[in-house]
């Protein structure tokens, strides 16, 4: 079974900026990813720590021979706080994706 780890906190959970509450399922963006399967709730976690966390995560993706995507090089985060993804953010991260993840999927076992 192929396995997909993904590493973004409130950013996968859907938070909507600003508030406490969180996007529909569909509308954030592993619901645009999976719109059929309910995966966003294992996600639901950790703070970022360290404005060096993308390129240590990149060095260690590259040392383990594994795919790395950052979402800064499609989206940006939210306005209202700097920090979460508005709806429109979730569906152009999800739709970044989606051909990614396929490809990485039929090529790497």
């Amino acid at each position: 079974m192929k396995q997909i780890l993904i590493y973004a906190d409130s950013l996968s959970w859907g938070i909507i900026p600003n508030t406490r509450n969180r996007l529909a399922f569909d509308k954030r963006w592993p619901g645009v990813l999976e719109p059929k399967g309910a995966i966003a709730d294992k996600f639901y976690g950790a703070e970022i720590r360290s404005k060096s966390l993308v390129e240590e995560l990149k060095k260690i993706a590259e040392v383990k021979s594994t795919g790395f995507f950052d979402s800064h090089n499609v989206t940006t985060a939210s306005s209202i706080d700097g920090i979460h993804l508005d709806e429109y953010q979730h569906q152009i991260l999800g739709e970044a994706l989606t051909q990614i993840v396929s490809d990485m999927l039929k090529t790497q076992r």
